[in-house]
């Protein structure tokens, strides 16, 4: 049509005028394509077939994210087994925008709610177009957003992994000061910058995986690095978890040629080609707590909880395993070998986690010496606005309660406030507290 150039370049100025400052890029495209280039930085490459599967790593529905669909011309039929990219019958190579075929990623997202609302496709003239808007703005003075770029070839340096999900506000705020202090603490022997946390109610894992992601987006404080165990009493969410490590770190490094003809190894979740070892640095646990005795019980069986869930043997007290076996095991090595420093934890994340019944173990024989703990959850009182979910049994009765029970535990409180969900309407109670 001999208005899609003029489309094109509005949608674009749209984009770059309303995105930011914290650009969303879903890149829908085959992994390969991706990797070879262009792209844009940041975006996040999920390919079309695989999406289905993994929405829980898409930002809430209210937030609006761009889209970069794979050209009309290697859009993969359904019926082609192969992989090799048949064009479909029908369709406009050059037409912009694209038209709603039922196999347009953005198509399935809006049917889905979700405010994908710019909608890109992988052709010259859109990275031409894009790359002149961004010189554009640019150009102009005081322009201080930092805009998109266009990347080719292998990821690498600062920022090189992006996400569309958004990681707790919370989390994301204080990080910064509980990595200094942590590894301020450890001078004069600063090379030992690896700390270990545990996500109690870890679900998907997204602040898991951003957490391990902030050393190698150069963001994190005194060069501070994350080893994470995510726990969760619903197997899927664990799965889900493990999946967004291997597919966020999992392809990390450079791929040989033979790799890149191959699409199983494109897509693998081997570690074989993390050079770093980023996805190892996340597992996941299926356990739950008993509320009586403030025992955390752990499955332990791949069989029982899917191959995917990696399990760490945690040799602390008040954790035990449902296989008898395994759990004779631990208690055995811990009457001969009592816990030491080194099993512990340096942070503990409770993020939407509420049983009251384990924070005294937890404190006492989960958390290091000098150690902190991150706790944002659902609060009710009275000057406070009223929802039903969820529910009493799942939200701290007060505003002061938090900080009354790890007060008592003998914790410092360096952190105490009230804020409110994605939906501004229920109140959460954030904590921050050190061992001391």
């Amino acid at each position: 049509m001999d208005s899609s150039p003029s489309l094109l370049r509005t949608a674009i100025q749209s984009f770059l005028k309303h995105g930011g400052p914290n650009f969303r890029i879903l890149d829908a495209r085959a992994r390969a394509a991706y990797l070879k280039g262009p792209r844009l930085v940041p975006s996040t490459n999920i390919p079309h077939k695989n999406l289905a599967s993994v929405m829980f790593q898409l930002p809430p529905k209210s937030t609006a994210f761009a889209v970069l669909e794979a050209s009309r011309e290697t859009t993969v039929d359904p019926h082609d087994k192969n992989g090799q990219g048949t064009p479909r019958q029908g369709q406009d190579s050059t037409a912009y925008p694209p038209s709603g075929t039922s196999a347009s990623t953005t198509s399935m997202l809006q049917m889905q709610g979700w405010n994908a609302r710019w909608t890109f496709q992988d052709q010259p003239e859109f990275w031409s177009a894009f790359q002149s808007e961004v010189a554009s703005l640019q150009s102009k003075s005081g322009s201080t957003t930092q805009l998109p770029q266009i990347e080719s070839g292998q990821q690498s340096g600062k920022g090189r992994y992006h996400f569309l999900f958004q990681p707790n506000p919370f989390l994301v705020k204080v990080l910064p000061r509980i990595e200094h202090e942590l590894v301020k603490s450890r001078w004069p022997t600063p090379t030992l910058n690896l700390l270990r946390c545990l996500d109690l109610g870890c679900g998907a894992g997204r602040d898991m995986i951003y957490m391990v992601a902030r050393a190698p987006n150069q963001i994190a404080e005194q060069h501070a690095e994350w080893s994470v165990v995510g726990i969760d009493e619903w197997h899927v969410a664990c799965e889900r978890a493990e999946q967004l490590a291997h597919y966020t770190f999992g392809e990390d490094g450079p791929l040989s040629s033979e790799q890149q003809s191959n699409s199983k190894n494109i897509n693998n979740n081997d570690d074989s080609n993390n050079s770093n070892g980023y996805a190892s640095r996340v597992s996941t646990i299926v356990g739950r707590v008993d509320p009586k005795a403030g025992i955390l019980w752990i499955k332990h069986k791949p069989s029982e909880i899917g191959r995917r869930i990696t399990t760490p043997s945690l040799f602390l007290k008040n954790i035990r395993y449902e296989d008898s076996s395994h759990d004779d095991l631990i208690l055995d090595t811990l009457k001969k070998h009592p816990e030491g420093s080194s099993d512990r934890f340096d942070l503990i994340v409770m993020i939407r986690f509420l049983e009251r019944a384990v924070l005294a173990p937890m404190v006492e024989h989960w958390l290091q010496p000098g150690g902190f703990i991150v706790w944002s959850t659902f609060v009710a009182d009275l000057d406070l606005p009223a929802y039903s979910k969820p529910g009493p049994a799942h939200r701290l009765n007060s505003k002061d309660e938090a900080r009354t029970i790890l007060q008592e535990l003998g914790l410092e409180i360096i952190v105490s406030e009230i804020s409110r969900v994605e939906d501004g309407k229920r109140s959460v109670a954030n904590i921050v507290a050190r061992k001391k």
